[in-house]
């Protein structure tokens, strides 16, 4: 996944089931710039997640599918 970020700023990336359930957390600090990060999902079980990207200001929340 990818973003990008005007100013240096954190930001937390949460993973969560379509429970709810939060399965992973990555907290990035002072980043800034395209921002590329990957994140091993090998793991999961099949099924339909959700992605949220959030930082003090912002937050963007996108689907994801593991097969």
């Amino acid at each position: 996944m990818s973003f990008n970020l005007k100013n240096t700023q954190d930001v937390t990336i949460n993973i969560v089931n379509v429970e709810g359930k939060l399965v992973h957390s990555l907290n990035m600090t002072q980043v800034s710039g395209e921002i590329s990060q990957s994140i091993d999902v090998s793991q999961f079980p099949k099924g339909i997640y959700f992605v949220k990207i959030s930082n003090d200001l912002i937050s963007e929340t996108r689907k994801i599918v593991i097969q």
